[in-house]
């Protein structure tokens, strides 16, 4: 680069009878060049890339011009000189892009605006700089993608600025220029863009969809019909009240679609199918404002909040981390589609890499397993040594649907391997009827039901779920009976496998609640945790 500098300074100083010019005396790295120094210098530079030899090498003189003027640019004495190579730049530009009949705008084209508009404040050039930067500001909204994912001049510059950080930018210089006008109005609404570009870059997908001004209603497919929501409903589930709430019961799903779509990646939530709730998940979401989608390079976060017609508010999260491939996070576009009884979430994903096929999975795999692991598994099954009962109830089942997104030990239900007459259900099989979970085999659900036991006024309700790999999970939910501050010293818990847990809440007379522990959970290695904003008790069994 300095080479190239050098071969345009010695042109400059030098008039077309080869004679030195009254500049020629002055050092090469100073001295200022007058207009007609400046034509000399781009004449000798624009016979040097269209000579024999450089046209040889192939050499861009777009590429070239705009390598020159970064470089005269650095210098204080050059910045006029600066700006005439970048406009010779910009009209080799103009001729390409008219000879090549392109249509639309150039990230190539709008850098180059911004640099001639840069260099032009820096030399007190206002008027300048701002016409250079308003025809910079119209070029960004004719182009699409980011100017780090363009290919600029032949790969000979690049830059890291996204698109909201090159029109950001765009709009800081421009307030800059048209304060030094001295139009405080324009002044202040590039200021305001700004602003608001910035609000952009910092907030989640939802937010910028709010802030652009798109719908964040449900889109009703072409044919159906809306129907109205009771307005009860709509007043529980206001947005603002939800995310300013406090006291919400969180809960994880992992089940969802997705599909390659070229440059996009669509990843679709149906709510009544994937947030376990049924329809009572579409019936309390009317607003695309219940969502936070946060997205990374490597991540997706999705939130949705809702309060059904009878519970206090719950927060689903679905967490997809790290992404098998990277995505373009400021691209991501959220969508609430469906009717009301059949709400679906889809968001759009921009691929980094737009070549690259998404298959398998969002999520990477955790790895291979370890040889020994694979040794010992290739030993299970086989005509010397079968599987027993426990180990076939323990195998994954596939999914039952067909695009949808799950683990592969989940199931729609248990599958029963041989059939069995089912006693009728106690009255009091509320305790033990969550075990009927489906990720549980129907052996070990029949294991875990409790005898005949009372539940006490201040259990709300049991959840329980027999885990695939082995292990029992127990939540105890306290009702409202319970109290408002209760902790961890108020519960007292005692028993064994064989007789059962007895839960007691200190200062309440009656019968405790009895946990039935089926054979197979190792008792004494329980862990307790209690989560004080939910008011759940968790006991975690191992198995033996």
């Amino acid at each position: 680069m300095d080479r190239l500098v050098e071969l345009f300074l010695s042109s400059a100083r030098y008039n077309a009878g080869e004679e030195p010019s009254s500049l020629s005396a002055l050092p090469q790295d100073g001295g200022h060049l007058d207009s007609e120094a400046t034509e000399r210098g781009l004449v000798a530079m624009e016979k040097m890339l269209t000579s024999d030899d450089g046209i040889r090498m192939g050499v861009d003189p777009r590429a070239t011009y705009v390598c020159l003027g970064m470089a005269l640019e650095e210098k204080e004495h050059l910045m006029g000189a600066a700006t005439r190579v970048y406009e010779k730049a910009l009209e080799q530009l103009d001729m390409l892009n008219k000879r090549m009949q392109v249509k639309g705008g150039s990230w190539e084209r709008a850098t180059v605006l911004q640099q001639l508009g840069t260099v032009c404040l820096r030399q007190g050039r206002a008027k300048e700089g701002a016409r250079w930067l308003d025809e910079c500001s119209a070029e960004c909204g004719l182009v699409d993608g980011h100017p780090r994912d363009a290919v600029l001049f032949g790969g000979a510059c690049n830059t890291k600025q996204t698109r909201l950080d090159f029109v950001g930018t765009v709009h800081k210089l421009l307030a800059k220029a048209y304060q030094d006008l001295g139009d405080n109005v324009l002044a202040r609404q590039h200021y305001e863009e700004v602003k608001r570009l910035s609000q952009l870059q910092s907030c989640d997908a939802v937010e910028r969809a709010v802030a652009r001004g798109e719908p964040t209603q449900p889109n009703v497919a072409r044919g159906g019909t809306e129907t109205t929501s009771a307005p009860s409903s709509e007043l529980r589930n206001d947005p603002k009240a939800l995310w300013e709430a406090t006291f919400v019961e969180e809960k994880q799903f992992a089940h969802y679609r997705f599909a390659d779509e070229g440059a996009t990646v669509l990843l679709t939530i149906d709510l009544n199918d994937h947030l376990g709730i049924g329809e009572e998940a579409s019936s309390s979401v009317h607003s695309l404002k219940q969502f936070r989608v946060n997205c990374k390079e490597d991540r997706v976060d999705v939130c949705v909040r809702l309060r059904p017609e009878e519970g206090h508010i719950f927060q689903f999260q679905l967490l997809l981390q790290p992404l098998v491939h990277e995505i373009i996070p400021e691209d991501t576009v959220p969508r609430l589609k469906g009717r009301e009884g059949k709400r679906r979430l889809e968001v759009k994903l921009f691929k980094r890499d737009k070549k690259i096929e998404w298959r398998g999975d969002l999520v990477k795999s955790e790895g291979k397993p370890k040889a020994a692991k694979v040794v010992e598994t290739a030993r299970l099954g086989s005509q010397l040594n079968p599987l027993n009962a426990e180990e076939l109830a323990r195998l994954p089942r596939p999914s039952t649907t067909g695009s949808d997104n799950r683990p592969s030990s989940w199931q729609a239900g248990p599958v029963l391997l041989h059939r069995e007459e089912v006693p009728s259900p106690s009255p009091y099989s509320a305790l033990a009827a969550p075990l009927a979970s489906s990720s549980a085999p129907a052996a070990a659900a029949k294991a875990c039901v409790s005898s005949a036991s009372p539940v006490p006024a201040w259990v709300k309700h049991v959840e329980r779920r027999q885990l695939p790999a082995g292990g029992l999970e127990v939540d105890v939910h306290l009702a409202v009976e319970a109290g408002e501050n209760v902790s961890m010293d108020d519960l007292e818990l005692d028993g064994d496998e064989s007789a059962g847990l007895r839960l007691g809440l200190r200062g309440v007379t009656g019968s405790p609640l009895v946990i039935s522990i089926p054979a197979g959970n190792d008792c004494a290695a329980m862990k307790a945790r209690w989560r004080r904003k939910p008011r759940v008790l968790e006991l975690r069994f191992p198995s033996l």
